[in-house]
């Protein structure tokens, strides 16, 4: 059915990064020197108030990483989700509501979640902006060297027998 798979290919995307947020599975498959971010929210009564940014405090730039915002007046109590794959740094995630009531609970119980890596941060009670910091500009320090090791006597080639252990 050409309609059908027009439909569904169509949010492709958005069921794989829907998928990835909440069961892990369908996520991309980030390099090494990467971690997967994750940014998920709920919005309440009022969903066009709502938006949200990332930015790394690494870098240079300001310019954000992810956005969201701009949801439709008809997403009430409405979930997305949004993933990617970044570099390590220090990301700042910054949500506002325009008309400066929040997410939760005057307005209905809205929320967010943002991963990074194995970090997590959850909130949803806030007026006007929230932002919340996840990962750090520095790397990790890496475990100091060891020592050399010690030198170790290995056995003898040549086998012993029974006479010679006797005194």
């Amino acid at each position: 059915f050409p309609g059908v798979y027009t439909r569904v290919s169509y949010y492709a995307d958005w069921i794989k990064e829907t998928a990835c947020a909440f069961t892990g599975e369908f996520c991309p498959t980030c390099e090494v020197s990467q971690s997967l971010m994750k940014v998920i929210v709920h919005t309440d009564k009022w969903p066009e108030e709502t938006s949200w940014k990332v930015t790394n405090k690494c870098g240079s730039s300001s310019d954000p990483i992810m956005s969201g915002g701009d949801y439709p007046e008809d997403s009430k109590y409405s979930t997305f989700a949004s993933v990617a794959c970044v570099s390590e740094g220090e990301y700042e995630f910054t949500i506002e509501d325009s008309y400066g009531d929040g997410s939760c609970c005057s307005s209905g119980y809205g929320y967010y979640s943002f991963q990074y890596g194995d970090e997590e941060t959850i909130g949803g009670y806030f007026k006007r902006s929230e932002t919340k910091s996840l990962g750090s500009c520095t790397s990790a320090p890496t475990k100091a060297p060891t020592r050399q090791p010690t030198q170790v006597h290995l056995p003898t080639n040549a086998p012993t027998t029974s006479q010679n252990l006797r005194h």
